[in-house]
């Protein structure tokens, strides 16, 4: 089973990866749970995962800060300074006790109090918004796409590839979507092109959810080549055409809540001829992706850009400069 630590991991890796950072788990879990480690212990993970004994060390020690419960630290986990060990419990603290439901200002202001409880020095803006990430504004998908339902079915394609036993494909995503809090409802990830009968339970499957009941379903273009718009589905839920006629593009409604892909995997709106990424394994994929599509998650978005890197200014600094070069030409 993959714990929350692994799974926090696996959100801020590219696929590729998956299975190193799965592997360095099962061996580094363990380790990190002794009181000691012994050479010997060392010596045997190190020479089965085939690194460096102080990288071995390093693993150790950061997976045994975050059983102590400090957030994740290092490159491609959103961590992008260090801050004092206490403030870092604040913060994972009030993450903790603000809920799924809360905004940063709340989980801010919940930290700025629990500081000044404490006695000690309030943590940073950034520190917080970095820790807590970053969620995405609130859409008004029935206004963007003409729609008259409350709900929608979408389907698209992953830049990941899946295998199994029959060998390895393309993966695919369905997904429902409450239009007016834009968030998707139920889920599921197919190895390669969902046949009509896979789609069809699919689709009986969130039409069974206690909010679909009487209500329709709109469906997206990639959906609706499935000839599905004559079937009628359980608890009174009705599969109803866009308004106006007009075909949604499929995936669009999945991108317009999840953004143009889920943690690194990239969403497409047409097939990808060939994936970047090694393939994984379908339960391993739906793991992840589950996760990452999540309302409560907060690590979609988590790699953040310093302002200054690449040579690109802040944008106080770029209008400074863009003035100072216009008054240097006249």
């Amino acid at each position: 089973m993959f714990d929350d630590i692994l799974l926090e991991d696996l959100a801020a890796s590219p696929p590729q990866v998956w299975a190193q950072r799965n592997e360095q788990a099962e061996v580094i879990g363990p380790l990190a749970s002794l009181s000691k480690l012994t050479v010997a212990d060392a010596e045997r993970a190190r020479a089965e995962l085939q690194i460096s004994r102080r990288y071995l060390y390093q693993l150790v020690k950061a997976r045994r800060e975050r059983l102590n419960g400090l957030p994740a630290r290092g490159h491609g986990t959103g961590a992008q300074f260090h801050i004092d060990e206490c403030q870092e419990r604040i913060i994972a603290q009030a993450i903790d006790r603000a809920g799924p439901a809360a905004r940063h200002r709340d989980v801010l202001a919940l930290a700025m109090s629990m500081s000044e409880q404490v006695g000690i020095a309030p943590p940073s803006e950034k520190a917080v918004r970095v820790r807590f990430g970053k969620h995405r504004p609130n859409i008004d998908l029935a206004s963007r796409f003409k729609l008259e339902c409350d709900y929608i079915a979408d389907l698209c394609p992953l830049g990941l590839a899946l295998a199994d036993e029959k060998g390895e494909a393309d993966a695919w995503l369905f997904a429902a979507v409450e239009s007016n809090r834009c968030t998707i409802i139920t889920h599921d990830l197919y190895i390669g092109k969902p046949s009509r009968h896979q789609l069809l339970a699919s689709l009986a499957n969130a039409a069974a959810a206690p909010d679909f009941a009487g209500r329709p379903l709109s469906l997206s273009a990639a959906v609706e080549a499935y000839n599905l718009v004559d079937l009628s589905l359980d608890n009174g839920a009705e599969l109803r055409r866009p308004s106006r006629g007009k075909a949604i593009v499929g995936g669009s409604i999945i991108k317009a809540v999840c953004g143009s892909s889920l943690g690194r995997i990239r969403i497409r709106t047409e097939p990808s001829r060939r994936s970047g990424y090694r393939p994984v394994t379908l339960r391993l994929a739906a793991t992840v992706v589950g996760r990452l599509i999540s309302e409560l998650n907060s690590c979609r978005e988590i790699r953040q850009r310093h302002p200054t890197s690449r040579g690109h200014l802040p944008p106080p600094q770029r209008q400074e400069q863009k003035a100072a070069g216009a008054g240097a030409q006249t």
